[in-house]
C-alpha cells in the first residue's frame, strides 16, 4: 500500500510558468516527465522535487515564486508517480537515479547555469542518496526522514495507529 505507484494525468503546465513538457530516461527504469521553465540567462536553475506520493503539481507555487525571481525551474514526477511510469515507490532508492537524470538534463538544456535543488520528503531523500554523483551548487532538503525504518513506521502509524508501528518490521524484512 505504501509503495504502490500513484499515476496521475497532469496535463499542460500553467500558462504563467511558460514551461515546456520534457521527458528523459532514468536509470530507475522510467521515463521521467516534467516541465522546464526557462528563466533569466545566468540566473540559475532550481530542480523541484516533490514528496512521497506527490507529483510536480505540488511544486507549482514554488516554481512561480522562483520564476518571478528570474530562476529557471525543472519540476518532475518521480518514477511511479504522476506521468512517470514505475512499479513501486522506493523511498529514494530508485528515485535517486531520477535526480541524477534530471540534473543531467538541466546541464544539457541550460549549460553553464548554476543548479540548486529543493527536495521535500522523498525529494530530499533521493537527493541525499544521489549526492555523490551530483554536481550542484546548493540543496535545500525539507522534511527528510532519517531512515527508511522511521519513514515506514511513521507512515503505518499515521494510517493504522500504534498497531501500524508494531507491524513496520514485517515490511522491512
Amino acid at each position: 500500500m505504501l509503495s504502490r505507484p500513484v499515476p496521475a494525468q497532469i496535463g499542460a503546465p500553467p500558462a504563467d510558468l511558460h514551461a515546456e513538457d520534457v521527458a528523459f530516461g532514468s536509470a530507475s527504469g522510467s521515463v521521467i516527465r516534467g516541465w522546464l521553465s526557462r528563466g533569466t540567462r545566468h540566473g540559475g536553475v532550481v530542480l523541484l522535487l516533490p514528496g512521497v506520493r506527490a507529483n510536480r503539481l505540488a511544486m507549482i507555487e514554488r516554481a512561480r515564486f522562483l520564476r518571478a525571481a528570474g530562476y529557471a525551474t525543472l519540476l518532475i514526477d518521480f518514477q511511479a508517480t504522476g506521468e512517470s511510469p514505475g512499479e513501486a515507490i522506493t523511498f529514494g532508492w530508485r528515485e535517486r537515479f531520477d535526480v541524477i537524470a534530471a540534473v543531467t538534463r538541466i546541464r544539457q538544456e541550460l549549460p553553464g547555469e548554476r543548479i540548486g535543488i529543493i527536495g521535500t520528503s522523498l525529494g530530499g531523500a533521493a537527493t541525499v542518496l544521489a549526492a555523490r554523483e551530483l554536481d550542484v551548487q546548493a540543496a535545500v532538503l525539507e522534511a527528510v526522514y532519517p531512515s527508511i525504518d522511521v519513514a515506514v513506521e511513521n507512515r503505518l502509524r499515521m494510517r493504522l495507529g500504534s498497531i501500524g508501528a508494531a507491524m513496520s518490521p514485517l515490511l522491512l524484512t
